[in-house]
């Protein structure tokens, strides 16, 4: 017999298990916290005694995502509100409203799905703000803006998936719907948890996930973007399907590709994301991927490769593992460098990020005995001189690096120094 955790915000974890309590065959563990914040330290607490979990919402995931200290070998995934669960909060708040009068806010639902929605059903609202979700936005920034707004009479009233915003509000007395998953999503959700269980028992071969996300300044509300958009859509679709894989918005412009690392990595496949992004070079689009054992390790790892290529400042493609970070791929730039326990160690040490450590020690390495000056490092790492000398001083101070110093070829001015590596 199975057992899996249901954890998030009180009313969201009644109603999950409400619908999932007729599978008889799983034992369900239920852990309720409001707060997004404290639910880290609950999985941790308990990934050896479940054999996965099933998160409420988004903004759980993303919190673990977000902990340095967090990688799950057991199963995660979490509850997806999509189109049914926006026309069923408008259902509800047309009984006792007259939709036309709202100004709406509301969160994680994409814009584009709620204008959809909007349309389809032919529902008219006054006027709607949108906080988008952003990976790495905690609920008081929602919560604090909700309030603003409300102040300032932007929006009379709010439709959120955060249970602690939702109760925050009704104690302020400020009219607040909750969004919820419905018994549709919850299901689908919870059979993909299943899966991934049954494939983690069996240990498959490694998983893999693929990021793509579209800068925001390209992601307008008007007919242009729409039909960009839908071309965008319909190349990933295509994708995911050369992958045998499957596609995920996660928010407005930024895309998931769950399958096995074999097709991801597939050469050919990796080609098709290469020519994507040389297709709309005209905006910016980063792409990271990602492996691990589990989903969850497997997204953890292709973020760390997308702030790889979002630092690259030009649309690239890199790849993270446990052990690896290689890109941008396809590239005269392209690096390989493995990752290890020493470098991690000096990283903590000196506060240093780690990509730099590796950066440098991949360098060295290539170069042998060659010393190298600021210039040359601030060239090669992309940040400026100045950043590239405190770095330095650092790393001269806790012994890693050996300093000469040589005399200009002019023969004027003072020597220039420069440094070998020792990592």
């Amino acid at each position: 017999m199975n057992k899996i955790a249901i954890i998030g915000a009180s009313d969201s974890v009644e109603k999950v298990y409400e619908i999932l309590k007729k599978h008889s065959d799983i034992e369900f563990l239920l852990i309720k916290e409001n707060k997004i914040e404290l639910t880290t330290k609950f999985i941790l607490k308990e990934e050896n005694n479940v054999d996965g979990f099933f998160l409420t919402g988004v903004a759980i995931y993303h919190e673990l995502l977000k902990s340095n200290k967090t990688s799950l070998k057991k199963p995660v995934t979490y509850s997806k509100r999509g189109s049914m669960s926006i026309l069923k909060s408008l259902w509800e708040v047309s009984k006792n409203n007259n939709l036309e009068e709202l100004k709406i806010g509301f969160d994680i639902i994409d814009e584009t799905k709620f204008l959809d929605v909007c349309k389809e059903f032919d529902i008219k609202i006054k006027s709607y703000y949108h906080q988008e979700y952003i990976f790495g936005k905690n609920e008081s920034d929602y919560l604090k803006e909700y309030i603003e707004l409300y102040k300032k009479n932007k929006i009379n009233c709010i439709f959120t998936s955060f249970g602690y915003i939702y109760l925050k509000l009704k104690e302020l007395n400020i009219p607040v719907y909750r969004i919820q998953a419905t018994t549709m999503e919850i299901e689908n959700e919870f059979k993909n948890l299943l899966y991934r269980i049954k494939l983690k028992k069996a240990e498959k071969n490694k998983i893999a996930t693929a990021i793509i996300k579209i800068n925001n300044d390209f992601i307008r509300i008007n007919e242009e973007f729409f039909t960009e958009r839908k071309e965008i859509e319909k190349i990933l679709i295509e994708y995911s399907k050369e992958v045998q894989g499957s596609l995920q918005s996660v928010s407005k412009g930024e895309y998931i590709v769950i399958s096995n690392k074999n097709f991801i990595l597939d050469n050919n496949n990796l080609i098709k994301l290469k020519l994507f992004i040389q297709k709309y070079k005209n905006i910016e689009v980063n792409i990271g991927i990602g492996e691990g054992t589990t989903v969850f390790n497997a997204e953890k790892n292709a973020r760390q490769a997308l702030k790889l290529s979002e630092i690259e400042k030009e649309n690239s493609i890199f790849f993270c593992s446990e052990k690896e970070i290689k890109g941008p791929i396809f590239t005269e730039k392209e690096l390989k460098y493995e990752l290890d326990d020493r470098l991690n160690s000096i990283s903590f040490a000196t506060n240093i990020n780690i990509n730099i450590l590796n950066k440098l020690s991949l360098l060295q390495k290539k170069e042998k005995e060659r010393y190298f000056d600021s210039t040359e490092l601030a060239k090669y790492l992309d940040i400026t001189e100045r950043s590239v000398n405190r770095i330095l001083k650092i790393l001269f101070e806790k012994k890693y690096i050996d300093e000469r110093k040589e005399k200009q070829l002019t023969g004027a001015g003072r020597p220039k120094r420069k440094v070998n590596f020792k990592f």
